[in-house]
């Protein structure tokens, strides 16, 4: 009798995780085919058995951001980086929704914290440094930037360079530090910014 109620549990326990991958991956395939609210409804379901499996959550965030849900996105993100803040890839995902949301600053911070992580793990995390010198240069442009913004941009700049060295957009991030070099203001109060007029 205790057999046969053992295999009985196993039975539908190995149900219950199958239906579950089940809507993870349903949800994966229909991200892939751009079907984002059909994703959006698996991943939910998925979330409901594990709320807290981070990787579900990220994939939940990232398909709201592609709905332009940004604020969606970024409140379930930061659930996310409450449950395990060491999980980097919350915050190269919190970068992207910034980013996408044109929110230049908050982005560019996700995308130093990510770098830091990964850091803290021996892993390098290039294509965040470069993302990070694109998002202060977009900052530069719309809102203007500060001697500290300024300095991040030639810190993250040169890790990007000497990161990945024959990377075509070495050539980008080579020219927006020499604008700096040539036309940032040196006499700057602190937390003042300046802004360029024109590309």
């Amino acid at each position: 009798m205790k057999s046969i109620f053992l295999f009985f549990l196993q039975f539908f326990t190995l149900g219950f995780v199958l239906a579950q991958s089940d809507s993870y991956t349903s949800g994966m395939i229909a991200m892939q085919e751009g079907q984002y609210r059909i994703a959006e409804s698996y991943f939910h379901s998925a979330l409901q058995q594990e709320p807290k499996n981070l990787h579900i959550l990220n994939v939940l965030a990232s398909c709201y951001t592609k709905q332009k849900k940004y604020a969606e996105a970024d409140s379930l993100l930061e659930l996310g980086s409450e449950i395990d803040s060491t999980f980097e890839v919350l915050y190269q995902s919190k970068a992207e929704n910034a980013s996408r949301w044109k929110k230049y600053s908050l982005a560019a911070l996700n995308y130093e914290k990510h770098i830091h992580k990964c850091e803290a793990k021996q892993k390098t995390a290039p294509m965040s440094a470069y993302h990070l010198v694109m998002n202060l240069t977009q900052l530069l442009y719309t809102e203007g930037i500060n001697e500290e913004e300024k300095n991040k941009i030639f810190l993250y700049g040169q890790k990007f360079v000497d990161q990945m060295p024959d990377y075509p957009q070495v050539q980008d991030i080579r020219k927006i530090m020499l604008l700096l070099r040539d036309e940032f203001p040196s006499n700057l109060k602190e937390g003042e910014k300046w802004k360029k007029e024109s590309r």
